[in-house]
């Protein structure tokens, strides 16, 4: 070999060697190593003047690819991967690059930071993938067998788009990425114009039914918080059709249907034990309580009923052969990231008051933020929500407090709305904490404590009336020290009647009351007095008491954090050693029972149960003792006039 072979097949090597670090070796394209190097080099043509600093970012996560892997294998989930790489590549071509980011997530990069070419290229993507039909044919082939994948299975995508201009550093770029990332799977709105895109795929039912209705000469659209939440790539809890089609027209048309609401034009439709709600369009008369029309007028014009809807966000229709339709920018406003009303706002909060409730609502369960009218219109009317029933009110402030924004019930509080339904919440906001264990007043504290534990409704409805007692409880001592004694007990009473106020069911009421009594215990670290406080507590009530201490903990000030960290590790890890030895915690777990007693003589009566609950204190000090031959020993010691 001479030396320009070998200086060639160097360069050949080397050349293998920066393309194996820079592709990902299953779909040919820039792996994240190869991403950002190439991103280094655009930045170096920014700083150059060889190219305009501005870039559009497509963030791509893949729906139901999981679906894929599970089903078929990875083989299969690979040859998707590779396929899906193959479409954004080649409507990429010389606009940008595509980098598999990591798993099932790509990003596209775009020399330009135009946006509606952006656009334009998310819809290409998605007819690209419409017409692949989940590469149902691909995979047949590769499988050897015929394969078929249901519409709403089939592999799609989500695409967050981040435009930027005047580039400078690598920094701008990781935040252009997280920006994208956040608003896919956050749903945060926290750069300029943010969009996201998903492709709506109507499950099998949701077809059948709005193509039965099509083929007989009437309108039919998915509408409403299905289409809104399957475009910001949640799982919508169920489906609603509107139609021009009266209701007995419905009811011709399918074999099982109930009349849920036929006087306002719903018909059930029931397809398989499966129920979906089909609505005539109609035009709603004037309120007279603040949720109910007088009456309804049925239309044929969609977006007259697109109309009378609450939120922009919620008056959007989609069919497939329509597309979406979207007549008062709902699409913009998940874009923007706000909650907006159709039309004027105090119009929709005159025809139903509850609607101020749930823009909060939608508003923390979004992240989103109310848009200016709609909020003054909120503080304007807020009185009216007292015209709302407790039930209705329960059940959007359930939603609220287990959503992923608690924390924006303090826009409930600022807009007047807990003025009206909670103002003991009010009071909580307006209670100062002047003591060293906390920073924030107490309805703040709540705020952050509310943060800090889990999305549950026991958990969240306790966290919300842990303290509510403290503005009725609070003293300030010669030091100007703030304390709060006797707030767990007083508090279990004062939420006790708020919740019943508010309609809880009593299991909701009894658990959380209980939690409220008890979250303030804090026993001993020994065995003995932990299994005093279980019984005490009841041993249903942790490890829930645990969160909702440490939550308690976390929305405090620093102070002495690190001791009552190590405390509340402590008492877990004692709690959890009583729970593997299966001691003894309750009457019912006594190696003993009342018919034994009665068998030893014991007269039926009050003298079971005290003998009993002796029997549980002795053993909750002696664990080791809980056998029926020790136990009776022990009952035969026991100084009583009764045996």
């Amino acid at each position: 070999m001479n030396r320009l072979d070998a200086y060639d097949k160097i360069y050949e090597m080397n050349n293998k060697l920066y393309l194996a670090a820079v592709t990902d070796q299953l779909t040919g394209i820039y792996n994240r190593e190869g991403f950002y190097r190439r991103i280094k080099d655009l930045i170096d043509e920014f700083s150059g003047g060889k190219r305009k600093p501005e870039l559009g970012l497509m963030f791509i996560d893949l729906d139901n690819f999981k679906h894929y892997n599970d089903t078929y294998g990875h083989d299969v989930g690979d040859l998707v991967l590779k396929e899906m790489a193959d479409i954004f590549s080649g409507l990429c071509e010389k606009q940008g690059f595509v980098c598999r980011y990591g798993g099932d997530e790509y990003i596209i990069v775009f020399f330009t930071a135009d946006k509606e070419r952006l656009k334009e290229t998310a819809k290409q993507i998605y007819q690209k993938i419409d017409q692949a039909d989940g590469f149902e044919k691909a995979i047949s082939e590769k499988l050897k067998k015929q394969i078929s994948i249901r519409k709403e299975q089939r592999i799609s995508c989500s695409i967050g788009i981040v435009l930027a201009e005047d580039i400078h550093g690598e920094e701008e770029i990781n935040q252009m990425i997280k920006r994208a990332d956040d608003l896919l799977y956050s749903i945060k709105t926290t750069t300029k114009e943010p969009i996201v895109y998903r492709k709506i795929v109507l499950p099998e039912k949701v077809t059948y039914i709005i193509d039965t209705l099509t083929q007989h000469g009437f309108e039919a659209y998915a509408v409403g918080g299905c289409v809104r939440d399957t475009m910001l790539g949640r799982i919508p809890m169920d489906w609603d059709i509107t139609t021009s089609a009266k209701p007995e027209q419905v009811k011709e048309l399918f074999r099982h249907t109930i009349d849920t609401g036929i006087q306002h034009g719903t018909v059930t439709v029931m397809l398989d034990h499966e129920g979906f709600e089909v609505t005539t369009y109609r035009i709603d008369g004037e309120y007279e309580d603040a949720r109910h029309p007088k009456e309804v007028q049925f239309t044929s014009d969609l977006l007259e009923d697109l109309k009378r809807r609450d939120f922009t966000i919620n008056a959007m229709a989609y069919n497939d052969k329509d597309g979406l339709v979207d007549a008062f920018d709902g699409v913009g406003d998940l874009e923007r990231g706000v909650i907006r009303c159709v039309g004027a706002a105090v119009e929709r909060f005159t025809e139903d008051a509850l609607r101020m409730l749930r823009a909060v609502r939608f508003g923390a369960q979004l992240g989103f933020s109310i848009e200016d009218e709609t909020r003054e219109a909120i503080v304007s009317l807020a009185p009216n929500i007292a015209k709302v029933s407790a039930e209705r009110i329960q059940i959007e402030m359930v939603k609220l407090l287990t959503s992923g924004h608690p924390e924006l019930l303090r826009t409930a509080y600022e807009t007047g709305l807990t003025a009206v339904f909670l103002p003991e919440f009010d009071e909580m906001m307006k209670t100062p904490q002047n003591n060293p264990h906390h920073c924030y007043s107490v309805g703040e504290h709540t705020l952050h404590a509310l943060m800090e534990i889990q999305a549950d409704k026991v958990a969240r409805i306790t966290m919300l009336l842990h303290d509510v007692a403290k503005p009725m409880c609070r003293t300030t001592d010669e030091h100007g020290v703030d304390h709060f004694y006797g707030h767990p007990q007083e508090g279990s009473l004062v939420a006790r009647k708020i919740l019943r106020r508010l309609k809880f069911d009593n299991d909701t009421t009894d658990r959380v009351c209980r939690l409220i009594l008890c979250h303030d215990d804090n026993p001993p670290l020994q065995e003995r007095a932990v299994r005093r406080a279980i019984y005490r507590n009841g041993v249903d009530q942790y490890p829930l008491l645990f969160a909702v201490k440490r939550a308690d903990m976390l929305a405090q000030s620093a102070y002495r954090r690190e001791e009552k960290t190590e405390y509340l590790k402590e008492y877990e890890e004692i709690y959890e050693q009583i729970m593997a030895k299966r001691q003894c915690l309750s009457i019912k777990e006594l190696a003993v029972t009342g018919t034994d007693l009665i068998a030893d003589g014991m007269q039926p009566g009050k003298a079971i149960g005290e003998t009993l609950k002796q029997l549980l204190d002795y053993v909750l000090e002696h664990p080791e003792d809980n056998t029926k031959e020790k136990l009776m020993e022990q009952v035969h010691n026991i100084a009583s006039p009764h045996i």
